[in-house]
């Protein structure tokens, strides 16, 4: 059977907090000095925004205030241009974009 939109929203979910726990206590400069974390961190939003791509509208709908196409435009930048991705972009989008996106993965799981 396909994965179903709960199960790429779960995906989504245990990458978070795999993100969280692997830069829990980080500074921004650590971060970026830390090319094992700084790959694991953008290993594992490749695979969010990935699944995130596969959500269906009708899910998406429901969290206008996520810019969809922006993750949709960052994964792309991962998988294909990895070698000019920035450090302080990656920890902004982890500090900044990735909470919203958590409470409302969250809330739709709960649902």
């Amino acid at each position: 059977m396909p994965p179903t939109s709960e199960d790429r929203l779960k995906d989504i979910l245990d990458r978070v907090h795999l993100i969280e726990r692997v830069t829990s206590g980080m500074a921004p400069d650590q971060f970026a000095e830390d090319e094992v974390v700084r790959g694991a961190v953008e290993r594992f939003l490749a695979i969010i925004c990935e699944a995130s791509l596969r959500l269906p509208d009708n899910v998406k709908i429901l969290a206008p205030h996520i810019n969809w196409r922006r993750m949709n435009d960052f994964g792309n930048h991962l998988r294909h241009a990895y070698d000019l991705t920035d450090a302080d972009e990656v920890w902004q989008i982890v500090q900044n974009d990735q909470p919203p996106l958590k409470a409302f993965v969250e809330s739709v799981i709960r649902e």
